[in-house]
Parts: structure tokens; C-alpha cells; sequence
């Protein structure tokens, strides 16, 4: 990988309406040299790396256990965009140290659609308040949740 610059995507309009950086097109500054000697620089595509690649389901696996466990101070992570001490993303960076903090914050987004975590209101300890943190739903939730709710007490 190249440093920054020799890089770059296209989409049509203003760039904050620009799809995400995983759904761009990317492309790449080449450096070829012609018969003559003459060096010109040539564009081609280019794969940009998406927040799933490298992600092994074990060390997937890891990272939700861990946000599912909380903080050493009892606060749930947050996947807030406010969230600054209980943000969940650097726990995903810390198992993939090469995404970027939006890659991380969408992988905990996608588990959140996905129902791998959820969100849920507790009672802060260090703040003494209500707070909404992430939870890991266990396997006796799923199994509840795929009763019919006429079983449910």
C-alpha cells in the first residue's frame, strides 16, 4: 500500500454527499515507465479495504464478547458519535489494529442490525444515572424470541 495521495475516489456531486469510503470507486496513481524512459503516472482501479477484510469469526467473535462484557468500571460501551470514554469502537480497533475509527464504529453498527448486540438503558455507576450502553444477547434471548409470544410469561 502506497502512502495517502496516490489514491483517490470518484462520485458524481458535492463530497458530503459522497457514498461511504467502502462503496466508493477507488483508484490508484501507478508509476509506469515507457520504452523511451519517460516515467508517466497511470490510473487504475483499485480495491479499497473493507471494514469485513482480515476479520476472522473468531476474533469477531472476541470483540462482541468483550463489549458484551462492559468496562472494567461497570459503564457499558456506547456507539454513540458523542461516545468518548465508553465508545465500543476502540475495542475493535484494538483486535484490528489496520481499520480506520469509521470502519471499526460500522462493523459495531452492523452487529447491532444484526442483533449480535443491542442496545439498552442501565444504571450508570459512576454517574448514578440512566445511561444507554451495548449489551450481547445471549443465547436464552434468542431462544425466547423464537417462541410464539402466546408461550411467553
Amino acid at each position: 500500500m502506497l502512502p495517502r495521495g496516490h489514491y483517490f475516489r470518484s462520485f458524481n456531486g458535492k463530497r458530503n454527499f459522497a457514498p461511504p469510503a467502502d462503496q466508493s470507486d477507488w483508484f490508484e496513481i501507478k508509476n509506469v515507465t515507457l520504452l523511451n524512459g519517460d516515467d508517466v503516472g497511470v490510473v487504475t482501479a483499485w480495491h479499497y479495504p473493507g471494514s469485513w477484510d482480515d476479520v476472522a469469526p473468531e476474533i469477531a467473535e472476541r470483540i462482541i464478547t468483550e463489549i458484551g462484557y462492559g468496562m472494567p468500571n461497570g459503564q457499558r460501551f456506547s456507539n454513540h458519535n458523542a461516545a468518548t470514554k465508553r465508545a465500543a469502537w476502540p475495542v475493535v480497533q484494538k483486535h484490528c489494529p489496520n481499520k480506520t475509527r469509521d470502519q471499526c464504529r460500522r462493523m459495531v453498527s452492523i452487529w447491532i442490525n444484526r442483533n449480535l448486540l443491542y442496545e439498552d438503558e442501565y444504571r450508570d455507576p459512576v454517574h448514578d444515572k440512566q445511561q444507554v450502553g451495548l449489551f450481547v444477547k445471549s443465547a436464552t434471548e434468542e431462544k425466547e424470541e423464537d417462541k410464539p409470544s402466546h408461550d411467553r410469561l
